[in-house]
């Protein structure tokens, strides 16, 4: 009777050493951080998150990398815009500056033409009056050369004075003649330049447009690889909030797992303990 009331009071221990392990258990799993029973399941899933959020960071660094090769290379290209701008800006001042040139000179050679038609004009009137003052003498004029005449060959002065006069006065007119027409070629010559000059100018406009719309392509795609970047830059920053929040996670499961495995062992060494103490 006495043993069964021992064993009795044995059971009754034990069964009270166990509550109080399971009590402590779980007071000890209730002290730790709010992660509680953790498994390692646990443990591995935000690992595999942490490992997730580390691929998107390198594609998205890969993306960055490339936007920004991109970007410098959309840079060197506007650079070089500007410099072909910059020089065709140079070339087109120049063309100006020609144009002008040859419009000071054309304005010129005009007075030249009107002041050589004027001075033909002129003479031709002088010319004609001259003729016609000699035509008016008519035979009256030659027959008083004649009989004025001394000798014969004093008539022959006079007749080649008189021929020397009218080959003087058509020599004049075709110098002058000569010299108007130099004046109107080079007036025509001056003109053509000026016009290839102009055409040269018109060509060199339509170049400078064409790299302003190309510059002003690159510069959108600067802006639109700056935006993307900026986009990506953000989505980065996220990732590694997200990282370090993972991380720690991590390290707060294993510690709480540890924690668990660890408080575990103790009661289980503790119960252990007691049931020997209790078989001794």
């Amino acid at each position: 009777m006495q043993h069964i009331l021992c064993s009795k009071e044995r059971g009754k221990r034990l069964g009270a050493l166990v509550m109080t392990l399971v009590m402590v258990f779980f007071a000890m799993t209730a002290a730790l951080p709010a992660a509680e029973a953790v498994t390692q399941k646990d443990i591995d899933n935000l690992k595999s998150q942490a490992a997730s959020l580390k691929e998107q960071k390198s594609d998205i660094q890969k993306k960055l990398d490339k936007l920004s090769n991109s970007k410098n290379s959309a840079l060197d290209q506007k650079f070089l815009l500007e410099e072909k701008i910059n020089v065709l800006r140079e070339q087109i001042a120049l063309s100006e500056q020609s144009i002008q040139e040859y419009g000071k000179q054309i304005d010129q050679k005009e007075e030249e033409l009107a002041a050589a038609k004027e001075e033909e004009a002129k003479y031709y009137d002088e010319f004609c009056e001259r003729v016609r003052s000699m035509e008016e003498r008519g035979n009256v004029s030659y027959w008083a050369v004649l009989f004025n005449a001394n000798s014969f060959s004093d008539l022959l002065d006079q007749i080649n004075a008189i021929s020397e006069v009218m080959d003087y006065d058509n020599e004049v007119m075709d110098n002058l003649a000569a010299a108007r027409q130099a004046v109107a070629d080079a007036k025509a010559e001056l003109e053509e330049s000026k016009a290839a000059e102009e055409s040269a100018k018109a060509d060199l406009e339509t170049q400078k447009a064409d790299l302003v719309k190309e510059q002003a392509s690159v510069e959108a795609t600067i802006q639109e690889i700056t935006s993307q970047s900026s986009v990506y830059a953000q989505k980065m920053d996220e990732l590694e909030d997200d990282s370090a929040s993972v991380s720690s996670q991590i390290a707060q499961a294993e510690k709480t797992y540890q924690a668990q495995i660890a408080a575990q062992k103790k009661a289980e060494e503790e119960a252990a303990r007691k049931k020997a103490e209790e078989e001794a």
